[in-house]
């Protein structure tokens, strides 16, 4: 898990080597050549920190499910469902996925 420690204009001139290698870039001039090209936008410097492991790795370990577990996940399923303007899709979708486990969503999206 990531956490957001501060978010901060900064001008892209001001952008150091040290900064860009934080980033994973080479360099400060790689960092500046990404930017978009319009000078009115302005540049943040995110700075993120390590929160902790994912609550989700134990959670997708442990496959027991309670029958009332099992009717709550329907319920909400079937609310989804209706409330869709495109009809009944969950089902579809959980079918993708369990024909192609352990794929990250954009890659199951096309």
């Amino acid at each position: 898990m990531l956490q957001v420690d501060a978010v901060s204009a900064v001008e892209p001139g001001d952008i150091t080597d040290d900064d860009a290698r934080c980033a994973g870039a080479p360099s400060a001039d790689t960092v500046r050549s990404r930017l978009r090209e319009d000078p009115s936008l302005t540049t943040y410097r995110v700075e993120l920190s390590w929160a902790g492991p994912d609550p989700r790795a134990a959670l997708r370990s442990d496959a027991e499910l309670s029958d009332d577990d099992v009717r709550a996940i329907d319920d909400r399923l079937a609310r989804l469902d209706r409330a869709s303007s495109h009809g009944w899709w969950t089902m579809a979708v959980l079918d993708v996925i369990r024909r192609r486990p352990a794929t990250r969503a954009a890659d199951l999206a096309g």
